[in-house]
């Protein structure tokens, strides 16, 4: 209740167990975590990233699960806020790291090029030597820097505007991709955002998914593609959910589309199948 009242605006708060987040489900997420981490028993998840303009796959976009054996499926909203709070963040994002590039390294070795995205916490950008563990890990793998994409929210990125641009700098000259993801959510300044070495925003996908029935979502759609390739920026839309809306960003000239019309988050097993057969 303390810590609700010292951000609330009416300074005061009183205790209910609805809104305490140290429930006892909650402490055990934070103490089974570690653990999940250290037993390999976290999966990844992949979705598909299509060229709007020549449909092809030209990526995926590596997606954390965690399936607990008694309580069931896990949402990463959920368990990636404790990682960030306990400080078991730097181990997940190592963790998911290893994974996601070295099945990268096996698409190459199979003659498939894929563009492989990985997403960055705010607590991410804090960490010392993270652009070194990024170099040292895709030279032992042998894998293009260009294939990397890392993606960071606005939210991460506003959180500690200096420490922010001097890592995201730092990645950038190492040749590695950065992308805003949920690009339209934050609250952002144009100012601060066109600082940074950004190659690539992610639309977010509630502004997509409403754009057939909302003209203001349609509208801010099609007037972000037009920003981000003025400034010489490549734009993903998440969130295509039909025909209708990939053809609308087909013709917004929209570079990349990803959402349930064109394939959910899989595992790698299926993703390979779907690779054959779409």
């Amino acid at each position: 209740a303390l810590e609700i009242a010292q951000s609330s605006n009416d300074q005061h708060a009183l205790y209910s167990a609805s809104i305490d987040p140290y429930s006892e489900r909650r402490l055990a997420l934070m103490g089974e975590l570690r653990t999940a981490i250290e037993k390999d028993l976290l999966k990844l998840a992949y979705q598909p990233q299509v060229d709007v303009l020549n449909e092809t796959v030209c990526g995926v976009e590596a997606l954390l699960r965690w399936q607990h054996e008694e309580m069931g499926f896990i949402p990463p909203d959920e368990f990636i806020p404790l990682a960030e709070q306990t400080g078991v963040i730097r181990a997940l994002t190592r963790w998911v790291l290893e994974k996601a590039l070295t099945q990268c390294a096996y698409f190459l070795e199979k003659g498939i090029e894929l563009k492989m995205s990985i997403n960055l916490s705010a607590r991410n950008l804090h960490e010392d030597g993270l652009a070194e563990f990024f170099m040292d890990l895709v030279n032992r793998l042998k894998i293009p820097v260009h294939l990397v994409v890392l993606e960071v929210t606005e939210s991460a990125m506003m959180e500690d505007q200096e420490r922010a641009l001097e890592v995201l700098t730092d990645l950038d000259e190492k040749g590695f991709k950065i992308s805003i993801d949920d690009f339209g959510t934050g609250y952002s300044s144009l100012a601060y955002l066109k600082k940074l070495p950004v190659k690539e925003i992610k639309i977010d996908r509630s502004f997509v998914m409403e754009m057939s029935t909302q003209k203001d979502d349609l509208m801010i759609v099609h007037t972000t593609i037009e920003m981000a390739h003025n400034l010489g920026l490549e734009v993903v839309a998440e969130g295509v959910e039909d025909q209708e809306s990939l053809d609308t960003l087909r013709d917004m000239g929209c570079d990349v589309a990803q959402g349930y019309f064109l394939s959910r988050p899989v595992p790698v097993s299926d993703l390979e199948a779907w690779l054959e057969t779409s």
